[in-house]
């Protein structure tokens, strides 16, 4: 028994590798997410579809929190999320490359939940490169933005092992 406590208390020691790309900029914070709405979630579901055009009009920064809210937010002050992870590990980490965003330039961000904010990695609009490295897909660089989901394996693998990049998967 002992070695078993031993084993899951050493697991929440090691440090949790840091997703890749190096801050050039400070932190943004964002505006605050709306947490309730007019449209109920039977309603959402019902009108959702998939659209590859896109309006010509910048996005608000408001838009752009909300949305990196409801895909990883916190909502609960012992670090929960709005969405499910495998033991609570939480290894995807947003990142959001900005096109055409009211007060936001153009760059790679990536999303802090925990401070609800983002930190600019890369300079530059980014979405053709994105669009080529999605095979091509010409939408892709048509949006005001684009959020690409990453994951950090190792903080899934490091208690689950092997089954943890099934988990991983199943999150993204």
């Amino acid at each position: 028994m002992l070695v078993a406590a031993i084993g899951l208390y050493t697991v929440y020691l090691v440090p949790t590798p840091e997703p890749r790309g190096v801050a050039i900029a400070k932190e943004i914070r964002l505006p605050t997410p709306r947490y309730e709405s007019d449209v109920s979630i039977e309603e959402a579901l019902l009108r959702r579809r998939s659209v590859r055009s896109y309006r010509d009009e910048p996005m608000t920064l408001q838009e752009v929190s909300q949305l990196l809210w409801a895909a990883q937010g916190i909502t609960d002050p012992r670090g929960f999320r709005t969405a499910p992870s495998a033991g609570a590990l939480y290894p995807l980490v947003l990142y959001v490359v900005v096109g055409n965003v009211e007060g936001l330039e153009k760059g790679v961000y990536r999303y802090g939940p925990h401070k609800h904010g983002i930190v600019k990695v890369l300079d530059g609009d980014r979405r053709a490169e994105l669009a080529g490295a999605a095979l091509g897909q010409e939408w892709v660089k048509n949006g005001a933005i684009d959020l690409v989901i990453t994951a950090v394996y190792e903080r899934t693998t490091r208690k689950y092992g092997d089954r943890g990049i099934r988990y991983v998967h199943m999150e993204a």
